[in-house]
């Protein structure tokens, strides 16, 4: 039997979208997808990149996810 935790391929493909956009890396603990919301633990700076991307984000990740993706990120 093999498990992955709960949301592990949204949490990946959060991490792969940001180190497209943003080029960083976030490492997979760092974010989590609570009620459709995706939280990413990073600093101020980051966040406000993040915040200015966060269309494209999302629309990057509606390519990978399709009815899965996260409805915000923050």
């Amino acid at each position: 039997v093999h498990l992955t935790p709960p949301k592990a391929d949204e949490r990946n493909a959060v991490a792969d979208v940001l180190q497209k956009i943003l080029h960083v890396t976030v490492p997979v603990q760092k974010i989590t997808i609570e009620h459709g919301v995706a939280y990413i633990q990073i600093s101020p700076l980051l966040k406000n990149e993040l915040f200015l991307q966060k269309i494209e984000i999302l629309q990057e990740l509606q390519k990978l996810l399709g009815p899965k993706t996260p409805k915000d990120i923050r």
